[in-house]
């Protein structure tokens, strides 16, 4: 409870409204020797306990037009003040925004397949919040977009500000994307105008929800001619990469600020868009997204470096072990080319996952496949279907019993790689490398 704004004032409560925002406590609290000085100036012991900072917002604004901290003191200055005031404050502005926005994968036939991440800010006076619009391309490629979702970013319930202004900070590294004008860009270009990382920027309002009258950026990730994927990254847990986080402030008639909200960004910390390219040929049995025979993006690649998901293979481009039919022996080979791609006629193999006319090896460099006909069809290599107790090829210099085989439904981001060998090991076993 406030001080009054009329009648006898006691130094004891002053200092309870200070003390506890509540006037009426009367509490001591174990204080002793209060001092109206004190009370009305910061950085002077308000009594034995030492000081408590005036609420800024009434530190020169007191009753008659007085200074609080300005001799001499009177009491009468503490009519009407309120320890706890705010006279603008943000609430519901913290926290994740979710994940789903933030994973964005495209992939079509096309020369120019894109992925599209649009964001948007408006101030909605009418409904005191902030609105965020988060819309992301269609999955496609072709650069449509899906139906936006839209986050009430931070709102209040105090009097409207005058401004509000808004600033997204992030630092990600693009891959395999095409870099002409226009093709692959972050919010910094292109799009939604002068995005300057770390800046504030001031928001438009609006007065109805829909897509009029936000503040947008974009990033726009684009594959060209040849096949496989390009990517935007930005995340946390990786050096040099910061996934993106938006703040906003509020400011009055005088462009005073008057909150500032907490950053918030995706609430895994992640931000990944891909764009694959694919041939759109073969995958029978179901058909595929794609023309190239491919292993299952959870298996990692054997490489001279350990072993790699093939996201960091791409980045880093090591040699990879293969096998030397010739020579028998195990060798590292240049990478060539790396394809990924979506298929949805994946078979798993034991724990190995991969699309049925991929060839795997069994003992002797037998080649081996779910599907041989479809092999041949689409890549002109035999193999014989491949059996239970099959024994296949291993990194170690081993052999695998296949235990099992059966279908591994839905539409999974698949990948393979080419080296003069023609094959790698993917989780230890021996696969074919054609593309």
């Amino acid at each position: 409870m406030a001080v009054p704004s009329s009648g006898t004032l006691s130094l004891l409560k002053i200092f309870s409204e200070k003390n506890e925002n509540d006037y009426t406590a009367n509490n001591a609290d174990g204080e002793n020797s209060f001092s109206l000085k004190g009370l009305s100036v910061n950085g002077t012991n308000d009594s034995s306990g030492g000081d408590i900072s005036l609420n800024s917002s009434f530190a020169s604004t007191a009753s008659g037009g007085a200074s609080l901290d300005d001799a001499p003191y009177s009491m009468s200055e503490f009519y009407g003040y309120d320890h706890d005031f705010v006279s603008f404050e943000w609430d519901n502005d913290s926290g994740g925004l979710g994940n789903a926005p933030f994973s964005v994968s495209d992939s079509s036939t096309g020369t120019t397949t894109q992925a599209i991440l649009q964001f948007g800010f408006s101030l909605q006076a009418n409904s005191n919040r902030v609105r965020m619009r988060l819309q992301k391309s269609n999955g496609q490629g072709n650069g449509v977009l899906a139906n936006a979702s839209y986050i009430t970013f931070a709102d209040y319930d105090e009097a409207d500000p005058a401004s509000c202004e808004v600033k997204c900070d992030w630092d990600g590294v693009f891959t395999g994307h095409v870099t002409t004008s226009s093709a692959s860009y972050e919010p910094t270009s292109s799009f939604g105008g002068s995005w300057t990382k770390d800046t504030y920027r001031t928001m438009a309002t609006s007065t109805a929800d829909g897509f009029a009258n936000f503040t947008n950026g974009e990033w726009k990730v684009t594959r060209g001619s040849s096949l496989g994927s390009a990517f935007y990254r930005a995340n946390d847990a990786t050096s040099g990469q910061n996934s993106p986080t938006w703040t906003v402030r509020a400011k009055d008639s005088n462009g005073t600020v008057l909150d500032t909200t907490s950053g918030r960004g995706p609430s895994a910390d992640s931000f990944i868009m891909t764009a694959t390219r694919n041939s759109g040929f073969g995958g029978g049995g179901g058909g595929g997204f794609g023309g190239d025979i491919c292993i299952h993006e959870d298996h990692l690649v054997h490489t001279e470096r350990g072993l790699m998901h093939i996201d960091k293979v791409r980045e880093t481009d090591p040699k990879i072990y293969g096998y030397n039919k010739d020579t028998g022996k195990v060798e590292l080979e240049d990478l060539i080319n790396i394809s990924i791609v979506s298929h949805d006629n994946l078979y798993k193999i034991n724990n190995l996952m991969l699309t049925e006319d991929h060839i795997m090896y069994a003992e002797d460099y037998t080649p081996v496949s779910v599907n041989p006909e479809l092999a041949k069809k689409n890549y002109g290599k035999d193999s014989r279907k491949i059996q239970l107790n099959d024994r296949l090829m291993k990194y170690d210099g081993g052999v695998e019993k296949v235990t099992s085989i059966e279908r591994y439904e839905g539409v999974h981001r698949t990948y393979t790689i080419k080296t003069a060998l023609d094959n790698f090991y993917a989780d230890g076993v021996l696969v074919d490398s054609e593309i």
